[in-house]
């Protein structure tokens, strides 16, 4: 999904950006905030406190940001999926505030059981949501649904109950004229 909305503070992070590199790297947010991200983008209530305070956390490594956040079960109903997660590839000012450092401990289980311990990505700290903005939404589906549409099913049905529908009308519009 690619977004196409324009934050309040939109003008500003495109002349900011004019002057400063911009990176990109992935964000986990939980689920509860898939509504509010698409709508604001990153904003403040999907800050967590981390090594460097409260601020938004990101990775490079994708498989390091999927094991950061858990699987989260949704409506069970669902023809997506029942537990998934959301992931965002963001862009980012690489402004002076901006913290990068390689983490070699335990922040990704799957990647520390490797020969050498060291992970792959680079991470980064962001002090505000201000040198943030959202280019893609990645929804990864942990369980798959087991419902199967039936909307060629429904589709037909409609078909049916218009055409009877449009019978009956034509029924009684002809008994009508006929006993005039």
């Amino acid at each position: 999904m690619c977004l196409k909305y324009k934050r309040i503070n939109e003008g500003l992070w495109i002349s900011e950006r004019s002057n400063l590199e911009t990176k990109f790297a992935f964000l986990p947010v939980n689920m509860e905030y898939a509504h509010s991200v698409v709508h604001l983008g990153v904003h403040p209530q999907i800050f967590t406190e981390g090594k460097h305070g409260l601020g938004i956390y990101l990775t490079t490594d994708i498989n390091c940001c999927l094991q950061g956040i858990a699987a989260q079960w949704v409506w069970g109903k669902s023809m997506l999926g029942i537990e998934t997660q959301l992931i965002l590839l963001v862009e980012f000012i690489n402004h002076s505030s901006v913290i990068t450092y390689m983490e070699n401990k335990a922040i990704c289980k799957e990647q520390n059981s490797s020969k050498d311990g060291n992970n792959s990505g680079m991470f980064y700290f962001l002090p505000t949501h201000k040198l943030v903005r959202v280019r893609y939404i990645m929804l990864y589906v942990k369980t798959p649904s087991t419902l199967t549409s039936n909307s060629s099913k429904e589709i037909k049905d409609l078909e049916d109950i218009y055409m009877r529908t449009v019978l009956y009308l034509t029924i009684t519009l002809t008994a009508i004229i006929l006993a005039k």
